[in-house]
């Protein structure tokens, strides 16, 4: 288990029993010179760090699941000689995915649509990989409630932040709606406070682990 030392990563494995190695990740050099700078020292650090580890603990295989917090234990794997599987749950790869399949041995896509940014003879479609707890729940009758469950990635993603609200809202005229949405840390206070200016019935997060139940 990788882990860039977010403290949302860390409340995401809470329970787990394997081995957790943390390292300290920064996202893709960009904008101002000196962020830049940082980033890649930083990239550098987490490559070190990783490539230590995988030597010392070598793995059959690896296994990244996108993020920043792949690209150095993708690239330290790939110099120790280890394969790399990704997996891209998104229809449009990431950056991090877009850059790392290069190095995979593997990519296994979410959706067919990801297949055209994938290199070719790499690319599997292999749908989600769900834990044992989201099992089948029982059929709904069909009636006038809708119920909506938001996610925009462990960040929240500022489009979904921004516009949900005022979707719900239009929902309201012609379903009861009801919200649940992980909006990250930094955006959870404003959506709660935007779903009840549009007096949406609003459930908000900031980070859940306990995805089968919200899907229940």
């Amino acid at each position: 288990m990788w882990l860039a030392g977010r403290d949302v990563e860390a409340s995401s494995i809470a329970g787990w029993q394997g081995r957790v190695v943390k390292i300290r990740a920064s996202g893709f050099p960009s904008g101002r010179i000196v962020v830049a700078v940082v980033s890649v020292w930083r990239l550098l650090g987490a490559f070190r760090s990783a490539w230590l580890t995988m030597r010392a603990m070598r793995p059959d295989v690896l296994l990244c699941m996108g993020s920043y917090a792949s690209v150095a234990p993708c690239l330290a794997a790939r110099c120790v000689g280890i394969p790399v599987v990704l997996h891209e749950a998104n229809a449009v790869p990431g950056r991090a995915i877009s850059f790392l399949s290069r190095f995979a041995s593997r990519v296994a896509v979410g959706f067919e649509e990801a297949l055209a940014y994938v290199p070719r003879g790499k690319a599997v479609v292999t749908g989600f990989p769900l834990r044992r707890g989201f099992a089948p729940s029982a059929p709904r009758t069909a009636g006038k409630s809708l119920s909506l469950l938001v996610m925009g990635g462990s960040q929240g993603a500022r489009v979904l932040n921004e516009r949900m609200p005022r979707v719900a809202s239009a929902l309201q005229a012609h379903h009861e709606v009801c919200v649940v949405h992980l909006a990250g840390r930094q955006s959870a206070d404003a959506v709660e406070a935007a779903y009840r200016d549009h007096k949406v019935n609003a459930q908000v997060f900031a980070f859940s682990s306990d995805m089968a139940t919200l899907y229940a």
